[in-house]
């Protein structure tokens, strides 16, 4: 994995690193203080963020680029309900992590961008308008309103080369 991680863009790879750090912490705390269901949500997220998002930056990014959105929205809801709980020091690690993880998102929508570049084909010249297709339906329009005779109208054509 070494390998892989040096082909990786380095702020992409310090925010998804640095995501599984702040939440590392906020299990930490929860383990020191025995809060069983932010040891579990915590290194269940850690899990996540390492399995579909880090491990696939090269191989699958958008696989990578899904987990880190969905695992980004799952520490924003945590930072609302931990400010609703008015535990501070959570919301603001939760708040951390779905902030590093919204940056990266972005960097890999950016890379994704960078990579298929939004290019129109190239237009065609229109053709040249035919002089004798137009002044052939400018006759027919002639002859329909009646400003030419069959005769008149006959003569043109033959002029034209039409026939």
């Amino acid at each position: 994995m070494a390998s892989d991680t040096q082909k990786i863009p380095e702020n992409l790879n310090y925010a998804v690193i640095g995501s599984m750090v702040i939440m590392g912490v906020a299990t930490v705390i929860s383990l020191a203080t025995q809060n069983m269901l932010g040891l579990l949500i915590g290194g269940g997220l850690i899990a996540a963020i390492y399995w579909f998002g880090y491990r696939n930056l090269l191989s699958d990014p958008a696989t990578a680029k899904m987990a880190l959105l969905m695992c980004g929205g799952v520490c924003a809801l945590f930072a609302l309900l931990d400010l609703v709980a008015k535990e501070p020091i959570y919301f603001i690690l939760s708040l951390g992590c779905g902030g590093a993880l919204g940056f990266a998102f972005f960097q890999l929508q950016q890379a994704e961008q960078r990579a298929t570049p939004n290019m129109a084909p190239p237009v065609q010249p229109a053709a040249p308008p035919d002089d004798r297709a137009a002044k052939l339906r400018m006759l027919e329009d002639l002859h329909r309103s009646g400003v030419l005779t069959d005769a008149e109208f006959a003569q043109k054509r033959r002029e034209l080369g039409a026939g």
